[in-house]
């Protein structure tokens, strides 16, 4: 009889908001069926952004009451979804994309 082999996983510890040198918005609403490799399409080809950077980048669906964010971390790939309910982003179609400096960042949304 074999014996047994074990793996030791590292643990993994969530980013904090901070850890990002920028945050990227999309903001055209997106599919919220689309996962990782959709959702890495659409910075590579259409915000023509590099998706291994030290960046934050977030969708939204069309009713803006869904958000999904994506990252790249030293393990892969990383996404999030999160309902907002109530509170319905709206953002100005005129971009691609919306650039927030690191330092534009509220400490509500730590």
């Amino acid at each position: 009889m074999a014996g047994k082999i074990y793996f030791y996983i590292k643990p993994l510890q969530v980013k904090s908001i901070h850890e990002f040198t920028s945050i990227f918005i999309h903001r055209d609403y997106v599919d919220m069926r689309k996962s990782i490799s959709g959702l890495s399409m659409i910075v590579a080809s259409e915000m023509k952004l590099d998706l291994k950077a030290n960046s934050l980048f977030i969708f939204t669906n069309k009713p803006r009451t869904h958000i999904k964010i994506l990252y790249f971390d030293r393990s892969g790939f990383a996404l999030w979804l999160k309902r907002i309910g109530s509170l319905k982003a709206t953002f100005d179609h005129s971009m691609k994309y919306e650039f927030i400096s690191r330092g534009l960042i509220s400490p509500v949304l730590v």
